[in-house]
């Protein structure tokens, strides 16, 4: 009997606000590029493991930060995989040192696939067509690169203000049209703070602490202090190498911005308790449930933790949550590791998605039979009728939760066991990029003043995919402002658990 060949590894890479497009639930480019490297193997009888998607990932970026890339490449030089799939060549790299995936995998006796142009580079003018298809992608990029260049120095040049968050003092000068702030309505003018900005510069140039200022305007001190430090209060805008002296009016005038930057520097930031080494595993990724805001690492007297800051512009968390690092850390990547050894994908595995859709069909086919009863028979007003509806409405609803969890899960994971191989070879930097590929987020929830509350009781670690309210931006003068996130059930869609039970804090 012949040996069976690897599978391929399929990467999947997305670079176009995906973060945002997420939250706002129009983001599906993953599913996109899933089906179609399963329709391409499929009809070549090829199997596939998906890699973590590499999710606003610049494809110009070179493989030693492209962790999944980097895994297909070595995992094909290992003999793991019989070579590397994806949607598209663009999906693959758009920079002009990609040749070299090329030259390693074909290399290694493995095979490069592109499902939409069917590059065979096993002939010259396959090999031709390919750097012409490279060629084509790489000056895309640079198009796109030389444009946003372009309108990031007109948007300066016209004083219209791109980021999300307004600095504190100024507001829009309008006209809103649907609550939001188009064009050279994003102009920036002083607006009813503007006095708190002119008192935090007089505050610390009469040498008032910086905590007890961030404690009144309910900011941090870090806050505070980028406050006090920004240009944008001289009139000035910046982006990048853009700069407008004159774009809005100003809130301090030269001489006491400069005053107040020679106080801070005769009074700089305490140093920190502990020694933080390196980034944080889980940065970007843990939140806290009393504010849904994310939470921020911190050291005090050798102990580090994760832990909410309390003030999120100008409002206060309820319940700030604090947990051990080192606990945390080991909690979710045992449930990380268990996953990417457990959801291992092939083309030809479907079954998780199929029973999904199939119990969806099912639910919604006795939602729709009842509903049709009930309207035939004039129950509409029968308690025990609507209650029966709505028992069957929330049967169908929590089918639908669960089959967009697994499609937003299926293209995420690893090979069985490759993704936990790999881990150990991976820096912090790489594990947490892996992580935000495969998670939503890490919840904890606030303990008791010295409990020790077991993490299991008050930690959830959410699938990738699936839905969260969270703390959002500021739009126009609002302030993103407290969304509390309420710890789900352990047995809720898209809730992922260890083994084994984890030790207390």
């Amino acid at each position: 009997m012949p040996a069976k060949c690897p599978p391929l590894a399929a990467i999947i890479r997305s670079s176009d606000r995906v973060a945002e497009r997420q939250r706002e639930g129009t983001y599906h480019g993953d599913e996109d590029q899933h089906a179609e490297v399963a329709r391409y193997c499929k009809a070549r009888r090829l199997t596939f493991e998906l890699l973590p998607p590499e999710l606003d990932v610049s494809g110009g970026k070179p493989i030693a930060e492209r962790p999944s890339l980097r895994a297909a490449i070595e995992g094909v030089e290992a003999g793991i995989y019989s070579g590397i799939v994806t949607a598209n060549l663009k999906r693959l790299t758009r920079s002009r040192s990609g040749l070299e995936i090329w030259d390693r995998v074909e290399g290694a006796g493995g095979h490069v696939h592109t499902a939409a142009e069917q590059i065979d580079t096993s002939t010259p003018n396959g090999r031709f067509m390919r750097d012409i298809f490279l060629a084509d992608a790489v000056r895309e990029r640079e198009e796109h690169s030389e444009r946003h260049a372009k309108r990031r120095a007109a948007t300066v040049e016209a004083g219209m203000w791109r980021q999300r968050q307004l600095p504190r003092g100024y507001v829009f000068t309008g006209p809103e049209v649907d609550g939001r702030y188009f064009g050279k309505a994003r102009r920036l003018k002083p607006g009813p703070q503007a006095d708190e900005v002119r008192e935090v510069a007089a505050d610390i140039l009469a040498g008032v602490p910086i905590s007890r200022i961030a404690r009144r305007l309910g900011m941090t001190p870090s806050g505070v202090r980028a406050l006090a430090r920004n240009r944008v209060y001289l009139g000035e805008l910046r982006d990048g190498p853009n700069v407008n002296p004159e774009a809005h009016a100003p809130i301090l005038d030269v001489e006491t911005f400069d005053a107040v930057q020679e106080a801070l520097a005769r009074n700089p930031r305490p140093a920190r308790s502990g020694k933080l080494d390196g980034p944080a595993l889980l940065a970007g990724i843990v939140r806290c449930s009393g504010c849904g805001h994310v939470m921020t690492r911190a050291a005090s007297g050798g102990r580090h933790t994760y832990r909410c800051p309390e003030h999120h512009s100008g409002e206060r968390c309820p319940a700030p949550a604090a947990v051990t690092t080192v606990r945390l850390d080991e909690h979710v990547e045992a449930i990380a590791l268990g996953e990417l050894a457990r959801l291992g994908v092939a083309a030809t595995q479907g079954d998780v998605l199929g029973a999904a859709e199939g119990v969806l069909r099912d639910a919604q086919a006795r939602l729709d039979r009842a509903t049709r009863t009930v309207l035939a028979a004039d129950l509409a007003d029968e308690p025990s009728a609507v209650a029966q509806l709505a028992e069957l409405r929330a049967a169908r609803d929590l089918a639908a939760d669960e089959l967009r969890v697994q499609r937003a899960r299926l293209p995420l994971m690893p090979a069985a066991g490759t993704g936990a191989e790999v881990w150990p070879t991976l820096g912090t930097t790489e594990r947490n990029a892996l992580l935000r590929a495969l998670l939503a987020t890490v919840i904890v929830r606030r303990s008791g003043r010295g409990s020790r509350t077991p993490l299991d009781e008050r930690v959830r670690v959410l699938a990738h995919g699936t839905p969260l309210p969270v703390a959002g931006s500021r739009r126009g003068e609002q302030a993103g402002g407290i969304v509390p996130i309420v710890l789900p059930d352990v047995d809720a869609p898209g809730v992922l658990r260890a083994a084994a039970r984890e030790d207390a804090l």
